[in-house]
């Protein structure tokens, strides 16, 4: 059995090993303060003076109210707020005595940030938690920022979104408004040359024996005529379907622009002395020679310059000229008929829109032969350039990499 010495002495040793509740809170990473009634602080654990490094050792505080130790802060610098301390203190006090027992934030002057956390005691006073919310607070700046980085992101997305959402909805209305144009041109123009060819050829047979050599070859030839202009369309609208698939192909050769002219003066030269229209090459340099695939070449020039009869009012001229410039050939047919509007010149290089110069002129053909030119021009590497005012003539500039 233990004497009742050694006894004693391990009663001692407990009591010496034993933390007493202060120093219990001394040992914690927040800052713990007690205010009486009259707002004096009783007690403040050692965490007090980590987070205001510049005040006394905390038992020297004990005493002061909670204004002073406001003014001790504004004092020693540990805080700098904006206006005067009289305001200040003021409201540091208000916070005290509101009763909300929200936490508030207080900015040191370092930049660190301190939660406090104000609770009334039983008699009365205050007990107060003073956290370093630094790094938390820093956090949460970050997770805001990413948040408001996010929400501007996805307003960006949302954006472009509805702005997709609404060029499918103008492709699909134009793909729509196309179709009808396609339907409505193609009707009328199929249809033209179609009803000629079955109305002369139903004449041709049920009155064949009562129609003289003239008629029949006035007639046969009205029937091949409306052929040719069938076929003609049928064509164009292929090799716009080819082009749009990626599906034509090019064969390039050595064409010299002159070539290209006198093809289109052979072919057209005689619609235009029926109308009276002066067709005439006036500049052609011996180095414009075109990079392209023949047949196409000959369809572009071909087109352009039967356009340009097309809209020349008699007694008319259509120039012809070409000319190399670096790598590229540019061949111009310009007219001076009615000419176009400036703002329908980019309207008239889609397919089916006609061009209506002038006042009185009706739509020429089905709208595809400059749709057409562009297309294979761009197929080329090339261009197509429209240049025209009301009342100031036509011209049409083909531009081709040179050979």
């Amino acid at each position: 059995m233990k004497t009742l010495r050694v006894a004693q002495i391990e009663v001692e040793h407990e009591e010496e090993r034993a933390v007493s509740p202060l120093e219990a809170l001394d040992a914690l990473r927040v800052a713990v303060t007690v205010y009486d009634p009259g707002e004096r602080l009783v007690y403040a654990n050692a965490h007090y003076n980590y987070l205001f490094r510049r005040f006394p050792p905390h038992r020297e505080l004990l005493g002061r109210t909670y204004a002073e130790l406001v003014a001790l802060e504004l004092a020693e610098g540990e805080t700098a707020p904006q206006g005067s301390a009289e305001d200040y203190i003021a409201v540091r006090r208000a916070q005290l005595h509101s009763g909300n027992y929200a936490p508030f934030d207080l900015e040191l002057a370092d930049a660190r940030v301190v939660e406090i956390k104000m609770r009334r005691t039983k008699d009365g006073g205050w007990i107060g938690l003073w956290t370093d919310a630094t790094q938390a607070r820093a956090l949460a700046e970050r997770t805001r920022q990413k948040l408001l980085v996010s929400e501007v992101e996805a307003q960006r997305q949302a954006t472009y979104l509805a702005d997709l959402t609404r060029r499918l909805d103008a492709v699909a209305s134009e793909a729509d408004a196309a179709k009808t144009t396609l339907l409505r041109t193609m009707s009328h123009e199929l249809k033209t040359p179609l009803n000629a060819i079955l109305g002369f050829a139903d004449l041709m047979r049920v009155a064949a024996g009562r129609l003289t050599p003239e008629q029949v070859a006035e007639y046969s030839g009205l029937i091949h005529g409306a052929g040719v202009n069938l076929l003609r369309l049928i064509n164009q609208i292929l090799d716009l379907t080819k082009i749009a698939a990626g599906r034509f192909a090019l064969d390039r050769i050595a064409l010299p622009a002159g070539a290209l002219f006198r093809d289109a003066l052979e072919c057209y030269g005689a619609a235009a002395r029926e109308k009276n229209v002066s067709l005439a090459l006036e500049d052609c340099g011996m180095d414009a020679v075109a990079h392209a695939d023949e047949p196409a070449a000959l369809t572009m020039m071909r087109n352009l310059v039967e356009n340009a009869i097309n809209f020349t009012q008699p007694g008319g001229r259509i120039r012809l000229k070409a000319q190399r410039q670096g790598a590229r050939v540019r061949m111009s047919v310009a007219d001076n008929g009615p000419g176009v509007a400036a703002e329908d010149l980019q309207r008239i290089t889609k397919p089916f829109e006609q061009s209506k110069r002038g006042m009185t002129d009706r739509p020429h053909g089905a709208g595809l032969g400059l749709p057409l030119v562009k297309a294979l021009a761009e197929l080329h590497g090339g261009r197509l350039e429209l240049e025209s005012a009301l009342g100031e003539g036509f011209t049409a500039t083909l531009e081709l990499p040179a050979a």
